[in-house]
C-alpha cells in the first residue's frame, strides 16, 4: 500500500472559497472577519460574530465564520453557518462550495457532490468547485468523472498546483503513468518546494518501474520536509522492492517515529520482519496495524501468514477468515487460507478456497499449483495434472509444477525447470 497525498479540501488555501469580508458595517471587524489582517482564528470568529450581531442578515460574515470553523474541523458549526449564508444569499456559489467541503470532510459524499453541483450551476467558471468535486469523486473511486472535473479545474485555473497534483493522482489510479508524471511535474514547476508533489511523482515513477527516478523524488521530498512521514514510508517501499530490506526497515522506523499511527508502515515493517525470519516481531507489527485500523484486510492476511510460519494454523485461518470477510475479492487471502487448510488436513475446505482464488484470479500460477497439490492429496490425479499443466503454462519458469508432473507422469522435467537448492 503506497500513500499518495492529495491535500484535504479543508486544509489547502484556494480550495476554500473565501469571502471579501463582512460587509460595510464595522470596518475593523470586517477586515478581521475576512482574515485580511492575519487575525488568529479566535479573533476572526469574534469579529464575524460581532458583525452578525449587528446585522443577522450578513451572509459574508456567516460564510467567513464558517470557513474558520471548517479550518478548525468543527464541521457542524461550519455547516450551520454555510446553511444560513445560503438562506440569506441563495445564489452565492461560494457558500455551496464551502458547505460541500464540510460535508466531504464528514464523508457525506452525496451531500458534498450536490453542493458542488449547485456551485458550478451558479458559477460555471468556479475552478474551486470543479477541483473539490474532482477530489471527492477520486476518493470514492469514480475516476473517470474525477478526471473530467480536475481537467476542467486545470483549464480554468492553470496555475493551481494542487489541481495538477490531483489530476496526477487520478491519472495514476487509472494507470496512465506518463500523463500522471507530467501532471505532477507541472505541479512541481508551479510549486517547486512542495514536497507532496515530489512524493506523488515518486509513486508514479515506482508504478512505472523506474525505481531510481522514484528514489530521487522521494529523496527530494524528504530534503524539503524532513518530518514528512509518508515520504519515508514510500521510500521504504521502494527500497523493499529493490530487495534492500535493511534500508527499507530504517525508513519505516523513521516514518513511525514521525507518525506513530501510520498503520501501513507497521504492516510493511511486519512484512520485512517476516522476510527476515522473525515472525514474532512481524506479528507485533501486524497487531499494531490492526489496532490502528480494524478494517485493514491486508494486515489480517499478513498476520495469518506469520501465524502459519509459527505452525499455529487455527490462528492463521482465523486471520484469513477476517481478511476475506473484509475483502471477499482478495484472491491472495483465499489462496493463503487454502494453503493453511491444506496444512491442517482440511482438504475439502482447502479445495474450495483454492478454486475461489482461481475464480478471482485465473492467471495466478501458484493458485493452480496449490489446487493441483490438493487434488493429488485427494487421489484425483487427472485433475491434479491438469492444474499443474495450467500453472506451468502460466509461468514456464515455475519449477514446482514441472516437478509435480514428473512425479505424477513418471517423466523427468526439463533440466532448466528443476528446482535448484
Amino acid at each position: 500500500m503506497r500513500l499518495r497525498c492529495g491535500v484535504a479540501s479543508v486544509c489547502l488555501a484556494g480550495l476554500l472559497w473565501a469571502t471579501s469580508g463582512g460587509g460595510s458595517a464595522g470596518t475593523r471587524e470586517s477586515t478581521a472577519c475576512a482574515g485580511h489582517d492575519a487575525a488568529d482564528p479566535s479573533a476572526r470568529i469574534a469579529a464575524c460574530t460581532a458583525l452578525i450581531r449587528l446585522d443577522p442578515g450578513n451572509a459574508e460574515a456567516r460564510n467567513s465564520r464558517g470557513l474558520v470553523w471548517l479550518a478548525r474541523r468543527d464541521y457542524d458549526r461550519a455547516i450551520a453557518d454555510f446553511d444560513e449564508a445560503i438562506r440569506i444569499a441563495p445564489n452565492d456559489a461560494r457558500a455551496y462550495n464551502n458547505r460541500g467541503n464540510a460535508h466531504a470532510a464528514l464523508e457525506q459524499i452525496a451531500k458534498a457532490i450536490a453542493d458542488y453541483d449547485r456551485a458550478i450551476q451558479l458559477n460555471p467558471g468556479a475552478a474551486a468547485a470543479y477541483l473539490n468535486r474532482g477530489i471527492t469523486r477520486r476518493r470514492t473511486g469514480d475516476y473517470a468523472a474525477a478526471q473530467a472535473d480536475l481537467a476542467q479545474a486545470v483549464r480554468l485555473d492553470p496555475k493551481n498546483a494542487n489541481a495538477h497534483n490531483e489530476l496526477g493522482l487520478v491519472l495514476q489510479a487509472r494507470q496512465a503513468y506518463a500523463p500522471a508524471i507530467a501532471s505532477f511535474g507541472q505541479a512541481i514547476r508551479l510549486a517547486p518546494t512542495w514536497a507532496t508533489a515530489y512524493n506523488n511523482r515518486g509513486n508514479a515513477w515506482s508504478d512505472k518501474g523506474h525505481r531510481q527516478r522514484a528514489m530521487r523524488d522521494f529523496n527530494r521530498a524528504i530534503r524539503l520536509d524532513q518530518r514528512y512521514a509518508v515520504a519515508y514510508y514510500n521510500r521504504g517501499l521502494n527500497w523493499r522492492r529493490q530487495g534492500a530490506l535493511d534500508r527499507a526497515l530504517h525508513d519505516f522506523d523513521q516514518a513511525l517515529r514521525l507518525d506513530p499511527e501510520l498503520a501501513a508502515a507497521y504492516n510493511n515493517r511486519g512484512l520485512i520482519h517476516e522476510e527476515k525470519g522473525q515472525p514474532d516481531r512481524a506479528i507485533a507489527d501486524f497487531d499494531r496495524a490492526i489496532e490502528l485500523d480494524a478494517n485493514f484486510a491486508r494486515a489480517y492476511n499478513n498476520r495469518g501468514n506469520s501465524w502459519r510460519t509459527k505452525r499455529n494454523l487455527d490462528r492463521a485461518i482465523a486471520d484469513f477468515d477476517k481478511a476475506i470477510a473484509l475483502d471477499p475479492r482478495d484472491a491472495l487471502a483465499q489462496l493463503n487460507r487454502a494453503t493453511a487448510q491444506q496444512q491442517a488436513g482440511r482438504l475439502p475446505q482447502a479445495l474450495s478456497d483454492a478454486s475461489r482464488a482461481i475464480a478471482l484470479d485465473p492467471k495466478h500460477a501458484i493458485a493452480h499449483f496449490t489446487r493441483g497439490e490438493i487434488h493429488e492429496k485427494l487421489g484425483e490425479r487427472a485433475k491434479a495434472a491438469a492444474d499443474y499443466r495450467r500453472a506451468l503454462a502460466l509461468d514456464p519458469a515455475y519449477p514446482e509444477p514441472a516437478e509435480a508432473l514428473k512425479r505424477l507422469e513418471g517423466r523427468r522435467a526439463p533440466s532448466h525447470l528443476r528446482r535448484r537448492s
